[in-house]
């Protein structure tokens, strides 16, 4: 069975590790081109063109997934299956080339958390469960037929670039489990239900800003859900500017205090919020490295009573 691997970041490496080590070892991966980071702008290859060049797999880094000279490189291979691992939405014309069709793994368990930030969105509506599922790709984004799910249980300390890597390591499990199956016609796709779905949009800035009259457990599942990437924030007043702080780690507390007014105690900092309260543990001032609250509190002044927000 000829594969094709389509994948860009870190969360497709495990399946791209266990594949190339597997009888279906990828003909080539196709990434996004290599994009200017860094404060040098310098140009960078995504981890998977990385790894790909490490295991010795042909790269492809098409600037438009539709090129006649890109699907002529397809068709060479004459594949059997695609694999699609965290890749932009991809043609039809493209994903009709295999012969046996373009399989996706999505981190959530479909048809819950469709889209782009299925793992955040999960651990901001304060699931408990949620999982891996691999279905095929159709015309409607996340709503080809399932083929096989596996349910991962949400630890309540567990933050989303944790929950990432773990739903990563399951899918790549998963997928090796399921392509013996699939290559012998055993497995029977199972129609999603519409009526069960639910949407994951993009992280925006909007919903990054926490809202302190919130409940204290739902602004601590929005900072576990943003952790590593991009990260919630709030904003204290400095010398007469509102400055942005990110809050990467934080702990119910009972103090009670109003929305937003703050508390320190010792080396300790807490924050009121609309039911319940936070004790701050990791936090980060605008262009400055994250600190634990009792090392922030050495370099900086922070007053109970000051309100942030």
């Amino acid at each position: 069975m000829r594969t094709v691997f389509f994948g860009t970041p870190e969360f497709a490496l495990p399946a791209l590790k266990r594949i190339s080590a597997s009888p279906w070892k990828p003909s080539f991966c196709v990434t996004k081109p290599d994009a200017p980071q860094g404060r040098g702008l310098k140009l960078k290859p995504t981890p998977v063109k990385e790894e790909a060049s490490r295991l010795e797999i042909p790269v492809l880094t098409p600037q438009s997934l539709s090129s006649a000279e890109f699907i002529q490189e397809l068709k060479a291979v004459d594949p059997d299956l695609f694999i699609v691992v965290a890749f932009p939405i991809i043609p039809m014309e493209v994903l009709a080339l295999p012969k046996i069709g373009s399989l996706n793994i999505h981190p959530s368990l479909l048809p819950k958390f469709r889209g782009p930030a299925p793992v955040e969105r999960a651990i901001m509506a304060g699931e408990k469960i949620t999982g891996v599922s691999i279905f095929m790709l159709a015309e409607k984004v996340d709503q080809g037929p399932v083929l096989a799910q596996r349910e991962v249980v949400i630890d309540p300390e567990e933050t989303g670039g944790e929950l990432k890597k773990r739903l990563a390591m399951t899918g790549a499990e998963l997928l090796l489990e399921l392509l013996p199956r699939l290559e012998k016609g055993e497995i029977f796709p199972m129609k999603q239900r519409a009526d069960e779905a639910s949407w994951a949009p993009k992280i925006r800035e909007s919903d990054c800003l926490i809202n302190w009259t919130d409940h204290a457990e739902k602004i601590r599942d929005l900072i576990r859900a943003l952790n590593s990437s991009p990260g919630a924030h709030t904003f204290r007043q400095m010398k007469g500017k509102s400055v942005r702080i990110k809050i990467w780690k934080a702990a119910l507390s009972n103090k009670i205090l109003s929305p937003g007014q703050v508390l320190v105690e010792g080396e300790e900092i807490f924050v009121g919020c609309g039911e319940g309260s936070l004790k701050v543990e990791v936090l980060q001032l605008e262009g400055k490295k994250a600190l634990l609250a009792p090392i922030f509190l050495l370099g900086n002044r922070v007053t109970s009573g000051e309100i942030w927000g």
